[in-house]
């Protein structure tokens, strides 16, 4: 056939053939290094692909444990990260006034030698007078120690302003805590709830293992006001209350102890349920533990006698009625759990009005646990040996479930909350289990936990070391950080009075304490990677006003000398007087180490670094080089050699390699030892990075099978974490449904004792402080007029963006650049409110304005939107009409740190008990705004200014253009 002067044949091959050839497998890198995410908090591994000099492409590892080769949207826009023109270039020293963004640039040698000069007179002076805070940095194991080589008891860190109640709760319990602390037995569960976890944490593994549960067809129950994320997918939403986790998990447990759904043999074998409680009212010991002279908790043993509870061997009574010598009254604790719990408060239909729940459904899922724990149980044929010498041929586990995390910690009830999801998981005995809630190693540690905080008058002196790290876990009011008046002792007010158990300190009191020098006057605020000039704080526009507060009678600042340092121009830089810039995550040295948020597992342990995989253009430093060159400066002892030079001449990756806390214990757990074959505990070894490297910059430890599970009575287990290093001394932890410490504290809050509470916390710790888990309305509901304040508020992270940090990352703003507040149809249309209206939104502590967006997936009394997508005007080097400025807002302004209190006095807006900022419990009103103000959010704020080595960002962000041939350079760099 001929068409045209040419077959048929001919010209099908034309019209098919390629005019060129086409590379299917083109080479995007000349170099590949391996280092660890810095996105989010999940420490995923990553390939980072180098061409030119420059970097090309972001994959993950498919060999590290954390996302095994997975990568989010976050991850892989590092690039942008990296090369985002919020980036800093300089040091910098404030010549305006705070908050006006008018810098000076100087040299590095001006920079550290005005710190040194600052920080050397308070070292020698009163080393308290420097408060040293930082944010979600990842060193805090470095940081931690540095201050307390400085000195003062003054540093704390993210925790306390985000999900200190959840690790608090956790490890006075078990051990061990939700998040970073222990996962769900993904494989395996059956049943699996989760409580309060928005989709940007422990993303990828979340993912995977979600995945996986779905396969499998395992049921998922999400319990969240909000469905979005995790919650979508999930077989159940249910979208309770703010504020009602608790209750709703009491009712639980009373619907299991009236169906005798409680696992006795796991209760008596591993848990304090059996160890007598001495009930004598009025009397310096009621409410403690009977205990043999030898300090031992005892038991009532079968024939109604009183035995050791850590005696092998014993069968122990969890009900029943012990007269002691003296002839006073003790019952086992797990008798008080079932007075506690069988009463009708907790029923159903008594819980389904508060949470919002109703009580059919209550009724339902707690059928489904008990059937699902005691009909489907789960065994392995793995033999292994409990503490007590006792042999078990398999391993067997209940496959119920349950992970949670800041939504239910970041309220003024979250610690009793975190403690009733325990409390449930524990009645079931899915603690460590197959098919329960594992440890993810180093993870169980002994509980009630340790070490003590240090801090006290006699353990702060000039010129010296602080007695001991500067956070810790107190058991008793003697541990507490206060003078012989009862008076705090840090700036923030942890472990005092008003915030005993403050494990991680309380971030969000810092700048309000400061400037109104409570307790004391402080001289000089240090903070890294700790925006708390925005989105880490709340009541925003005050906090703002408090850096900027002077001296009416010298005109001084309140808050005399702010360092800080950050990687970008974020809104705390234009408050600081002495900018030292950090690196990104990929151009430094890093450790994510078992001394503080280690990348460990259920199968074992494990750690990981982060090596540059790209060198600084600009004239910035890695912090933790400079905070090591700061250290050396000042002769802080740790830092220094005996004859005083450096003792970390090579900075932050020196230190890594060869610095040990205790002897044969470092920040890196592989590869110890001076060939390197040492794991856990060993002498320092100068090649170990070199190891890390070629492992892919990271180190897992496999434990054997029958070390799996059971690791907090496990024989084995708690051996080889001796050995390890992970624990001080291989015995049981035994898990705390009754909490003594806690009563230890309402003690002295009823006068027993040689230290009490001051008469104004009195009622609060004895209210608040018991030992076992109930629930109380949040502290902003009792407090704000119910008609006024309808509505709850919430935010979230969402699963493309961390904090404040991708906010301003060109990629991740095309997916969200603006947020809007999401509020439930059924509502919105009985205030009379349509999609994208503006509307105001009100609380007892302020006003903004922001748009409206209508969904289905909401609580009807909730509304609620992401957090950190709304900017100050000029931080972050985006354009003046970015929507980040002119339609993003934060909830923050409208969440004070204090709530009008009683008889005209003031309360913490926080847990009573350890301090947490509790701003999951705000109480808003919305009202339609006026067509003449709709179209921007309120409040807006005077632009920023910029130091000239920041260039104005350009109006197309392009990336990547060089790698295609394109002569033009990117506009990034």
């Amino acid at each position: 056939m001929v068409m045209g002067g040419m077959n048929f044949r001919e010209r099908w091959h034309d019209y098919w053939s390629p005019k060129e050839a086409v590379d299917t497998s083109p080479r995007i890198s000349d170099e590949v290094k391996y280092t660890t995410c810095y996105m989010c908090a999940c420490r995923c591994g990553i390939k980072v692909h180098l061409k030119d000099g420059g970097i090309r492409f972001i994959e993950g590892n498919p060999n590290h444990p954390v996302n095994r080769g997975v990568i989010c949207g976050k991850g892989a826009s590092g690039i942008m990260q990296h090369y985002s023109p919020a980036r800093l270039s300089k040091p910098l020293m404030r010549v305006g006034e705070r908050g006006s963004g008018e810098f000076r640039e100087i040299e590095w040698d001006e920079a550290i030698a005005t710190a040194v000069d600052w920080l050397s007179k308070i070292r020698a002076e009163d080393p308290r007078k420097l408060a040293f805070f930082t944010g979600r940095d990842q060193s805090q194991s470095l940081t931690g120690f540095w201050a307390t080589q400085f000195g003062t008891p003054n540093f704390a860190a993210h925790g306390g302003f985000c999900s200190v109640n959840m690790a608090a709760a956790g490890m006075y319990t078990l051990g061990g805590s939700f998040w970073e602390f222990g996962e769900p037995d993904w494989e395996r569960t059956r049943l699996f709830l989760m409580f309060g976890v928005a989709e940007d944490h422990d993303s990828n593994p979340i993912k995977l293992a979600l995945s996986g549960l779905r396969r499998r067809g395992a049921k998922f129950i999400s319990i969240n006001p909000v469905r979005t994320g995790y919650s979508a997918i999930a077989d159940e939403w249910i979208g309770i209350r703010p504020g009602t986790d608790g209750l709703f998990v009491l009712s639980l447990v009373h619907q299991l102890l009236r169906a005798d759904k409680i696992d006795l043999d796991y209760l008596g074998r591993y848990t304090n349920a059996a160890w007598l409680v001495i009930q004598a009212p009025g009397t310096a010991d009621d409410g403690l533990f009977v205990r043999n002279e030898a300090g031992e908790p005892l038991v009532l043993d079968a024939a109604g006698g009183l035995a050791s509870g850590k005696q092998a061997g014993v069968e122990a009574r969890v009900v029943g009625d012990a007269t002691l010598p003296d002839g006073r009254r003790a019952v086992p604790v797990f008798q008080l759990i079932a007075e506690r719990y069988l009463d009708p408060r907790y029923a159903p239909e008594n819980v389904a009005p508060m949470c919002g729940i109703p009580a059919e459904t209550i009724r339902r899922i707690a059928g489904e646990i008990a059937a699902t724990a005691f009909g489907e149980q789960i065994e392995i044929p793995v033999t292994w040996t409990d503490w007590a010498g006792r042999e078990h041929k398999t391993m067997r586990g209940r496959p119920v479930s349950i992970h949670a995390m800041r939504g239910i910690s970041a309220h003024s009830n979250g610690f009793q909350t975190c403690r009733a999801l325990h409390l449930l998981q524990i009645l079931l005995g899915t603690i460590d289990v197959p098919g329960g809630w594992r440890y993810k190693s180093p993870y169980p540690k002994p509980a009630p936990p340790g070490p003590k905080p240090a801090g006290k008058p006699g353990q702060v002196a000039p010129g010296t070391p602080l007695a001991g790290a500067p956070l810790g876990y107190v058991l008793s009011p003697e541990d507490l950080i206060v003078d012989d008046a009862g008076r705090p002792q840090r700036i923030d007010k942890a472990f005092s009075w008003e915030a005993p158990i403050a494990a991680h300190g309380l971030m969000h009191m810092l700048i309000r304490n400061a400037a109104n020098g409570d307790p004391y006057p402080i001289d000089t605020l240090f903070m890294y990677m700790a925006n708390m000039a925005w989105n880490s704080a709340m009541n925003t526009t005050e906090t703002m006003r408090l850096l900027t507060d002077k001296d009416p009678a010298t005109g001084e600042y309140k808050i005399p000398r702010i360092i800080y340092s950050d990687a970008y121009y974020s809104e705390t830089v234009a408050y600081a007087d002495l900018i030292l810039p950090d690196t990104t995550y990929l151009e430094r040295w890093d450790c994510i180490s078992l001394l503080d948020r280690p990348i460990g597992g259920p199968d074992g342990p494990g750690d990981s670094i982060r090596q540059p995989v790209i060198a600084p253009d600009r004239d910035v430093r890695p912090f933790q080089d400079v905070l090591i060159e700061m250290g050396a400066r000042l002769g802080l002892p740790a830092f220094v050699t005996p004859d005083g030079a450096p003792r970390y001449p090579g900075g932050y990756k020196d230190y890594i390699a060869l610095h040990e806390r205790t002897p044969g214990i470092g920040p890196l757990a592989g590869w110890r030892g001076a060939d390197g074959d040492a794991h856990g505990k060993g002498a320092p070894n100068p090649r170990q990075l070199e190891r890390y490297i070629a492992n892919g910059c990271f180190w897992k430890f496999e434990l054997p099978p029958e070390q799996l599970f059971f690791k907090h009575a496990n024989k084995a287990y708690l051996g080889t974490a001796t050995t390890m290093g992970l624990i001080p001394a291989p015995e049981p932890i035994v898990l705390q449904l009754y909490v003594e410490p806690l009563q230890r504290f309402r003690l002295a809050a009823q006068g027993r004792g040689a230290m009490q509470p001051p008469d104004k916390d009195r009622a609060r710790i004895e209210t608040y402080f018991d030992p076992l888990p109930f629930w109380y309305a949040p502290f902003e509901e009792t407090r704000a007029d119910p008609g006024g304040f309808p509505l709850h508020a919430i935010t979230q992270r969402p699963m493309q963006m961390y904090h404040s940090w991708h906010s301003q990352n060109a990629w991740l703003r095309q997916i969200l650049g603006q947020n809007r507040l999401f509020m439930n149809r059924v509502t919105a249309r009985a205030l009379g409110l349509g999609d994208d209206d503006w509307v105001w939104v009100s609380s007892q502590a302020g006003r903004i304005e922001a748009q409206l967006k209508l969904m289905d997936g909401v609580n009807p009394n909730t509304v609620w939107t992401w957090n950190a997508i709304g900017k100050r005007a000029g931080a972050w080097n985006l354009a003046a009409d970015s929507p980040e400025f002119t339609k993003g807002f934060l909830l923050n302004h409208l969440i004070g740190e204090t709530l009008p209190g009683r008889d005209g006095e003031v309360a913490l807006n926080a847990d009573p008990i350890t301090g947490q900022a509790a701003w999951y419990d705000l109480r808003v009103r919305i009202e339609k705004a006026a067509a003449a103000e709709a179209g921007h959010s309120a409040p807006r704020f005077r632009a920023f200014g910029h130091p000239r080595s920041i260039a104005p960002p350009p109006e197309t962000l392009r990336y990547g253009a060089r790698f295609g041939g394109d002569e033009q350079q990117d506009a990034a760099e």
